[in-house]
């Protein structure tokens, strides 16, 4: 990393901590929760609960998380990231346990959809970029956006071999409680990130908006538009497919 590329205030080993732990955060939240249809056939199974209650509870994870990620993105701006993000990753910790202990849908849809879809309002892309713009200069930006972005592709492809793994050695439960574990790890990853609240998270040049006037730019700039309807697409092809395709699969034989 080169000497331009993070701003002066920190060195070159304090970017690298504050963006490796954005990055590690975002790596176990999406990858955990990118993998929890994995459970679906089992839990259901074993519970004696619908295949669409669990459906339910990865629908309501969705709501949560859009509900909440406008709350969670203002509150970063206005009070730093530091306690935006570990809340966030103790929500997720208790979402897992509760999945992970269920012995109905109520815990399911409450643990796997409620606080899940909470803890990724305050442990993904919206806060993670707010660290990274911290971190690295305004024209590195986007790089480093897009590097830390990619943490949460990198977080299905390690998680998923272990949860497959321990659901046919063990049973759904290990692989459940195995994600308790590394969960856990987001707590000292959101600590380390979230030092960037030290530094600024504005240019001299920056306007002061208001929310409703900032809602109203992007609402009339054509790449939020086009970017906002594709998330519906991305709904339908990600989370969809790693919902009910395992179980899918698994009736095919």
């Amino acid at each position: 990393m080169s000497k331009t590329f993070h701003v002066p205030q920190v060195s070159t080993g304090q970017a690298y901590a504050m963006l490796g732990g954005a990055a590690l955060m975002m790596t176990l939240a999406m990858g955990i929760r990118q993998n929890l249809g994995l459970f679906q056939a089992p839990a259901s199974k074993e519970l004696g609960i619908a295949i669409s209650d669990f459906a339910l509870a990865i629908s309501v994870q969705q709501v949560a998380w859009g509900l909440s990620q406008p709350i969670a993105g203002v509150f970063a701006d206005k009070h730093g990231t530091r306690w935006v993000a570990l809340i966030g990753s103790a929500l997720f910790i208790l979402g897992i346990w509760l999945t992970a202990t269920a012995q109905g849908a109520l815990p399911i849809i409450l643990g796997a959809g409620v606080l899940i879809g909470i803890a990724l309002a305050c442990t993904t892309s919206g806060i993670t970029a707010n660290i990274a713009a911290r971190v690295v200069e305004p024209g590195r930006r986007t790089l480093a956006f897009g590097i830390v972005s990619a943490a949460g592709s990198v977080g299905t492809m390690f998680t998923a071999p272990i949860a497959a793994y321990l659901l046919n050695a063990d049973g759904w439960r290990a692989a459940a409680w195995s994600f308790v574990i590394l969960a856990l790890a987001m707590i000292p990853a959101a600590w380390v990130g979230s030092r960037a609240d030290k530094l600024p998270n504005s240019l001299p040049t920056d306007r002061d908006l208001t929310l409703m006037t900032a809602l109203g730019e992007a609402r009339r700039h054509s790449g939020y538009v086009v970017m906002s309807v594709a998330f519906f697409v991305c709904g339908l092809q990600l989370v969809f497919l790693t919902t009910h395709l395992p179980t899918y699969l698994a009736q095919c034989g």
